[in-house]
């Protein structure tokens, strides 16, 4: 079996022209992958692979736009839910036409 490419600099690239940020389509495209469970910065960042820093500053970017929200939480990292968007599927299949996948 054939190992998938990824375009990496092809996917930040793009997603910095279409969104402004250069990580926000993988941190969308994780986002989609949890479909209605809560997630967290640290959790994204291993889906993703972006450090700490950038998800979580992405995410208050997300939540400021009303596309995430906070939900309580008895753990130290803040757990969060999308809000069902068509935003979550684009970011996804966006992702998907340069090899992204999870890790």
């Amino acid at each position: 079996m054939k190992n998938k490419v990824v375009d990496l600099a092809g996917l930040r690239t793009a997603s910095e022209h279409l969104t402004g940020r250069k990580y926000r389509l993988e941190i969308g495209a994780a986002i989609h992958l949890h479909a209605g469970d809560s997630f967290t910065i640290a959790s994204i960042e291993s889906i993703t692979g972006v450090r700490y820093p950038r998800v979580s500053e992405d995410l208050r970017r997300l939540k400021d736009a009303e596309l995430i929200r906070g939900i309580a939480s008895g753990s130290g990292d803040t757990e969060m839910k999308a809000v069902p968007h068509a935003y979550w599927k684009f970011c996804h299949n966006t992702a998907a036409l340069f090899g992204w996948a999870p890790r």
